[in-house]
């Protein structure tokens, strides 16, 4: 069988990396920035499975991505694992059916030709596809349901926020729910206090600062007191400014 490994390494990274995007869209639990560089890093000499009895192929690739998964995710590996199978192996289905110089040999996308490369045009129309199918989704479901304003009160001063009701937050510190906040967007002073919190969300984890506030849905609802989490990532906030806390409910 001929196969063409200099060309395998090329169509794996560009499978690694959509599929790591694919991921990032629609998983609670994402890849930090370089995530999707190191899973390539990591994964790139599986090709070489295809020498190996299919059965062997399967295990290996198996506890190859499990360890890779448990190691940036911990308990939590499971669903992003899924889903960048589905993406992956979806892809790769998808191009091994068009044209007779590609295959899904022993879980590995192998290409038997150059031309066979065609198949990767497949990708960028995933894209499209996916870009268009998450904002109808987001404009249809997501901004109905889960995006709102509120309002933030601190030392007597109010602030209107645009907020995403986060249903995958449930921090707590000290019993009290932990909302995150885009630190360019906050209007007020920053306290000197000394309530720090030891958390792991927003794709990162360490100490953060924590601000005191009254919460209030609406204007004129019961305002509730939570602690507000000021980080730069804008990217998990769906175009809001304020992640609210699934305890907010």
């Amino acid at each position: 069988m001929n196969v063409y490994l200099d060309l395998m390494v090329v169509a794996h990274i560009l499978l690694c990396l959509v599929s790591v995007f694919f991921v990032n869209r629609v998983s609670t639990n994402r890849f930090k920035k370089r995530g999707g560089f190191k899973l390539v890093t990591l994964t790139c000499p599986i090709i070489f499975c295809i020498y190996f009895r299919w059965w062997i192929a399967a295990i290996i690739i198996l506890l190859v991505h499990v360890l890779i998964f448990v190691l940036f995710f911990k308990k939590h590996f499971l669903s992003p694992l899924l889903c960048y199978y589905f993406c992956y192996y979806g892809l790769a289905i998808l191009m091994s059916l068009i044209t007779e110089d590609a295959s899904l040999y022993h879980f590995v996308f192998t290409l038997h030709a150059p031309r066979g490369m065609l198949s990767l045009l497949v990708i960028p129309l995933f894209l499209v596809i996916q870009f268009f199918v998450i904002r109808a989704v987001d404009a249809i479901y997501h901004l109905k349901n889960y995006k709102m304003d509120a309002i933030l009160m601190v030392e007597g001063k109010k602030a209107k926020f645009r907020c995403y009701f986060d249903t995958g937050n449930t921090l707590k510190y000290k019993g009290v729910p932990v909302i995150f906040c885009l630190k360019k967007n906050w209007p007020f002073p920053l306290k000197n206090t000394k309530e720090t919190m030891t958390y792991e969300a927003m794709q990162e984890e360490g100490k953060i600062t924590l601000e005191e506030a009254l919460l209030s849905l609406k204007e004129k609802d019961e305002k509730t007191f939570v602690y507000v989490a000021l980080v730069d990532r804008k990217e998990d906030f769906n175009g809001c400014e304020c992640l609210l806390n699934a305890y907010l409910n």
